[in-house]
Formats: C-alpha cells, structure tokens, sequence
C-alpha cells in the first residue's frame, strides 16, 4: 500500500505519535510495582478474551501452559498461566515455564 498523499501522512503522524506516547509510559512503567501491572494486564488480557472468542478457543487447544515474557525495555517480566482457555496473569512463578518470550 503506498503511504503517499494526505492518507498516508495521517498514518505516518499516528505512528510517530503512538512511538512518543509509548516512550512517555516507558518511564513511569518502570517504576510502578510489578503486581499492580500483572493486575492491569490481567484486566487487558480479559477483554481481549472476551472480545475474540476464536482466540479463546485456542487457548483451551494450548492446554495448561506457563508462558514467561520478559519486557526487557522496561526491565520487567510477566508469567502467563493459560488453562481453559484462560490467561492468569502473575508477577512470579517459582516453577519451570514452557515457554519465554522477550523482546527485542
């Protein structure tokens, strides 16, 4: 799709203000404490349950599964515990995960 004319000037001006609002949270993310974001993202990970039912489905086909995604931008991680086509939010975890995510 070419980003060219007044359409795509838009999308270039969402995009770099999406970048600037994302580098504005990144500082006071860091300072916030783990378990009050495990709660928000536990809030964010319900609706999107709720909102896509075809991903909830392939939850329940994942099966019970501990999924570890570490923020490393804003030096924190999250332990996702997936069963039933659920996903349990958890600032710690004191066994083995099936699967780390990172990002970049």
């Amino acid at each position: 799709m070419n980003n060219t004319g007044v359409r795509g000037q838009g999308l270039e001006v969402r995009e770099r203000l999406k970048e600037k609002a994302l580098k504005a949270l990144n500082l006071p993310l860091r300072f916030l404490p783990l378990w009050v974001e495990a709660i928000g993202m536990g809030v964010v990970m319900g609706a999107i349950l709720d909102n896509n039912p075809k991903f909830k489905q392939r939850l329940k086909e994942i099966g019970e599964k501990i999924f570890f995604f570490d923020a490393s931008d804003i030096k924190k991680g999250f332990y996702f515990h997936i069963k039933d086509g659920d996903i349990k939010v958890m600032p710690n975890f004191a066994g083995n995960v099936d699967v780390a995510m990172r990002t970049l």
